[in-house]
């Protein structure tokens, strides 16, 4: 998968994932989430779940609902060297 995917395609079994709230006051919001059934089913951001006391799902906290979704990356293997950037200072 190489582009953006409606919300409506987004797996709704826990699986964390990439999300975009493009609307909204609160302005756009890009990070990782998972979709949760408690409290009737909604999007909660990484980090963040039902009995949080701060927490709160999406619609609540940005003030609107996703838009798109896109999978995460897979985690590097062992083998692989780490990339280094240029000192750029």
């Amino acid at each position: 998968m190489s582009k953006w995917q409606p919300i409506d395609t987004a797996p709704k079994d826990g699986t964390s994932v990439i999300l975009a709230v493009t609307g909204g006051p609160n302005g756009p919001a890009i990070g990782e989430a998972r979709w949760h059934e408690a409290y009737g089913g909604d999007w909660w951001w990484a980090g963040n779940s039902p009995g949080d006391y701060w927490g709160g799902p999406i619609s609540e906290i940005q003030l609107g609902m996703p838009t798109h979704w896109w999978p995460l990356p897979a985690a590097p293997s062992d083998s692989e060297e780490p990339i280094v950037s240029e000192d750029i200072s």
